[in-house]
């Protein structure tokens, strides 16, 4: 493979990190659903051992959740070329937010800042790069609980 051909896809990789966590903080559960392939996985960092399986179940998860004004602040992004079709690459997410939506920007966020990383593997398909699974893990915390997970819904469990 040569040096250009690695250099767009690990652009395309990026832009998908970056994607996921512009759709995430917006509330954008189809820009979300829209960077993975239908037969995927995605861990979140605060509960990894219980991935969701399958595009439609992460839609429905990112959609269904209680809404909060958050930040995700992607960073060390590396990803690692496999062949011209697969990829993987790890990126540290650094998490802010707070449950009160509506109170006026700049908004205070709660006490807790959260640092942690996703391990992506992608894949090229018909529609371009997209993310097959998505693991999360927590590394540090400054202040703040852990969030809690809600109920999930049966789909999730499945595989």
């Amino acid at each position: 493979m040569d040096d250009l051909t690695r250099l767009i896809i690990e652009g395309e990789c990026r832009r998908l990190v970056l994607a996921f966590a512009e759709a995430n903080d917006d509330w954008d559960h189809d820009g979300v659903a829209d960077c993975f392939v239908e037969d995927c996985s995605f861990a979140r960092p605060i509960d990894p051992d219980n991935p969701y399986y399958g595009r439609e179940t992460i839609r429905a998860m990112f959609r269904d959740r209680p809404k909060r004004l958050g930040r995700h602040l992607m960073t060390n992004i590396l990803i690692h070329v496999d062949s011209e079709t697969e990829a993987h690459g790890r990126s540290y997410v650094t998490y802010l937010s707070t449950p009160d939506v509506d109170q006026p920007r700049p908004a205070l966020a709660e006490p807790g800042i959260f640092v942690g990383w996703f391990d992506d593997s992608f894949v090229r398909t018909e529609e371009g790069w997209r993310i097959k699974s998505r693991k999360g893990g927590m590394a540090l915390r400054s202040g703040g609980e852990i969030p809690t997970v809600g109920p999930r819904p049966d789909a999730a469990r499945e595989r």
